[in-house]
């Protein structure tokens, strides 16, 4: 476990006074910003019926009524840009709105049949919803998050403390949810980079988007088509966002050194794309072409995976941390393969076997040996069936 001390110039905790992101139960509730509250019961009794006399003070009632109304529609609607710690199942939660709530009775929506526009217009109003931010919510979690993935993905070292100096950076900040600047991991195929993406979600709690960018033809799976076109479609990312309701889950970009930057039929080049995602500056005020409508997708954490740097494209190598893996060595081989065969209940002595052919250089990459795990488990399988 990796741990800061006082004296090194790590990150360090943030104050628990921050009243962005702390509860005040001394506060009165009139006191309290109205797009703060989220209880109703507490609305509820902000206006009585008992201290309302119809009869005596009837405008009165009517501007009480009025207020309530005010109050109930800033609660219901999720705050948008600056997140906000409200009361989940009796857990304070971080939420925030990526896109303003659609308007039903505007004119401006282009697309085809009535229909679409109702699947479009609902689309829209899921993603309008307000979502969670997930994650390590404090340094421990975090800790224990980084432990987790390094004791599961032990030839990610680098990654593991980038991810960590990254996300412990956005803690210090104020956030309290996970965090981590776009990271662009490099190695030789095999060395087992997608399942350490795939952990890397699973430990954190935080929805998995995949991504294959060897199979992109278009930049419609990372920004929207258009609605004019029939056979438009949300993109993967503002998918995978209408469908967790998480505003920061962790989208994985696989093969991003395979993509092929063709701008035909109207649509950009893929990096072009890519650019405006992984800036976050640009990625505040997002523009998709499929709902016409403004989402912030600056809460998406970004993992870029690579087999050649020279081959993905430079402003978008600029905008991310690289980190360079070497093959893994002998020693992290079978570290992975005693656990492998503990994990699989496969017979001990295949760890002396597998040993010799690392060592030979038979054994170079995770991937041949997962296919040789596979057969020892396979092997094994038929021998019971029979």
């Amino acid at each position: 476990m990796m741990t800061t001390s006082d004296n090194d110039d790590g990150p360090k905790k943030p104050p628990t006074t921050d009243p962005q992101f702390c509860a005040e139960p001394e506060q009165p509730a009139e006191d309290l910003p109205v797009a703060e509250i989220d209880e109703p019961g507490l609305l509820d009794s902000l206006i009585g019926d008992d201290d309302i006399d119809l009869a005596d003070d009837r405008r009165d009632h009517e501007r009480r009524l009025r207020q309530h109304q005010i109050r109930r529609q800033h609660r219901d609607a999720p705050p948008l840009g600056k997140p906000r710690i409200v009361r989940l199942n009796h857990t304070l939660t971080p939420v925030l709105g990526v896109c303003a709530r659609p308007d039903f009775g505007s004119k401006e929506r282009r697309g085809g049949a009535d229909e679409r526009h109702r699947e479009l217009a609902k689309f829209h109003h899921d993603l309008s919803e307000r979502m969670t931010l997930e994650g390590p919510r404090s340094f421990d979690a975090l800790e224990l998050l980084i432990a987790n993935f390094y004791d599961s993905c032990p030839g990610f070292r680098d990654l593991a403390m980038a991810i960590w100096a990254s996300a412990a950076q956005a803690l210090q900040d104020g956030a309290v949810w996970f965090s981590m600047q776009p990271t662009l991991v490099v190695s030789e195929p095999g060395t087992g980079k997608t399942h350490a993406a795939r952990k890397l979600a699973e430990l954190s709690g935080l929805p998995l988007i995949y991504i294959d960018g060897s199979s992109l033809s278009s930049s419609a799976e990372l920004i929207s088509s258009d609605v004019v076109f029939q056979s438009a479609r949300p993109s993967a990312i503002v998918e995978g966002l209408a469908r967790h309701r998480v505003a920061n889950p962790l989208v994985v970009i696989d093969e991003v050194d395979k993509l092929h930057d063709m701008a035909e039929g109207g649509f950009a080049n893929l990096s072009e794309a890519l650019i405006g995602l992984i800036d976050r500056t640009v990625a505040r005020h997002h523009k998709d072409k499929y709902l016409q409508a403004e989402i912030d997708l600056s809460h998406v954490n970004f993992l870029l995976l690579a087999n050649n740097l020279s081959r993905v494209a430079r402003p978008v190598v600029d905008r991310c941390r690289v980190i360079q893996m070497q093959r893994p060595t002998a020693y992290e081989i079978l570290a992975v393969a005693k656990k492998e065969i503990a994990r699989r209940k496969l017979e001990p002595d295949l760890l002396s076997v597998l040993e010799k052919a690392a060592h030979k250089g038979q054994i170079k990459s995770l991937r041949k040996l997962h296919k040789a795990l596979d057969a020892a488990s396979g092997s094994r399988t038929r021998r019971l069936l029979h």
